[in-house]
C-alpha cells in the first residue's frame, strides 16, 4: 500500500499537483485491496501452515479455480525439483501428496521428463518446465472460454473438445494433394478459393478523400479532460479497475505537461533568437 501511495504522490507531482498527498476515502480503500491481492498464494499458505490447522489439501483441490495439471503450488513442487536434490521418487510423492486423488502421472511425466533431460542444467530446465506450465495454464483458460461461449448460447450444437479447436474438422477433411491438412496444402487451397473469389469482382473506388477531416484537440485541453476524468471515475463502476485507470490519467497527464513544459520553452528560444 504504501508503494502504490507514494507511486501516486509522485505521478500527480509530475503532473502538476499541488497536495499531492490528498486522497479520498474510497481511493485509499481500494489501494489497500490492490495491495491485499498483491499477496502471493505461497505467502499465505505458508502463514497458514504455520498454525497447522489446514485441512488435507486434496479435500480442497476440487475447490480450486483452476485443475489439477494447472495447480501454481505443484509447478513449484517441479521447480524444486530442479533447483534443489530432490529425487524422482520424491518429487512424484510429493506431487501426490499435494494433488490427492485429482494426481494424474500422465499429466507431470512430460515436465519431469525435461528436467531429467537437462541433466543438472538448471537454466534449460527452468525454462521447459515454464513453457509448459505456460501451455498448461493457456489450454485451462481456452476451456474455460469455450465453457463461458456455450453458457451465454454462443457455441450451438455440441461444445468442441479442444483437439476439435486446435485440429478443425474443415481442415481435417481437405481433399486433394495440395490441400492433404498441412500447412502447404491449406495456404495453396485458400490461394485457389481466393483466386476463386476474386474472379469478376467489382473495383469498388477509393472513397477517403471524402472522409471528414478528424478534428484536433490541443495539448492543454487534453491535460483538462485528464484532470477532469480523474476527478469522476472514482465514483462509477468497479473500484479497483477505476483506480487503475486513475492511476494511467496521472501518468498520462504528467506525460502531457512534460511535453507542454518542453515545447513552451522551445518556443521561447525561437522568440528570443528572432529578437
Amino acid at each position: 500500500y504504501h508503494r502504490s501511495f507514494c507511486a501516486r504522490a509522485l505521478d500527480l507531482d509530475d503532473a502538476g499537483e499541488v497536495n499531492i498527498y490528498k486522497i479520498d476515502l474510497l481511493e485509499a480503500m481500494t489501494m489497500a485491496k490492490g495491495a491485499w491481492f498483491m499477496v502471493t498464494r505461497e505467502t499465505i499458505k505458508n502463514c497458514w501452515n504455520h498454525t497447522r490447522i489446514q485441512p488435507d489439501s486434496s479435500a480442497i483441490q476440487s475447490l480450486l479455480p483452476y485443475p489439477a495439471h494447472a495447480d501454481p503450488l505443484a509447478w513449484t513442487i517441479v521447480r524444486d525439483f530442479v533447483t534443489s536434490d530432490m529425487t524422482l521418487p520424491e518429487v512424484e510423492s510429493a506431487l501426490q501428496l499435494h494433488l490427492g486423488d485429482h494426481f494424474v502421472d500422465a499429466d507431470w511425466q512430460p515436465a519431469l521428463k525435461v528436467v531429467m533431460d537437462a541433466e543438472g542444467d538448471v537454466d534449460q530446465a527452468l525454462e521447459a518446465v515454464d513453457k509448459l506450465q505456460d501451455a498448461a495454464a493457456s489450454r485451462t483458460e481456452l476451456e474455460d472460454h469455450i465453457s463461458t461461449l456455450k453458457t451465454r448460447k454462443r457455441i450451438f450444437g455440441d461444445v468442441p473438445t479442444l483437439d476439435e479447436v486446435f485440429s478443425p474438422v474443415e481442415e481435417r477433411q481437405l481433399e486433394g494433394s495440395e490441400s492433404d491438412g498441412t500447412v502447404k496444402g491449406i495456404a495453396n487451397q485458400v490461394r485457389e478459393e481466393f483466386s476463386a473469389d476474386c474472379v469478376g469482382a467489382i473495383e469498388v473506388e477509393d472513397d477517403e478523400d471524402d472522409e471528414e477531416p478528424t478534428p484536433s484537440t490541443s495539448r492543454t485541453e487534453l491535460i483538462a479532460l485528464c484532470q477532469q476524468l480523474e476527478g469522476v471515475c472514482m465514483q462509477f463502476g468497479d473500484p479497483q479497475f477505476s483506480l487503475t485507470l486513475t492511476n494511467i490519467l496521472h501518468k498520462y497527464r504528467a506525460m502531457l505537461r512534460r511535453e507542454d513544459i518542453l515545447n513552451s520553452t522551445q518556443t521561447t528560444l525561437d522568440k528570443y533568437i528572432q529578437c
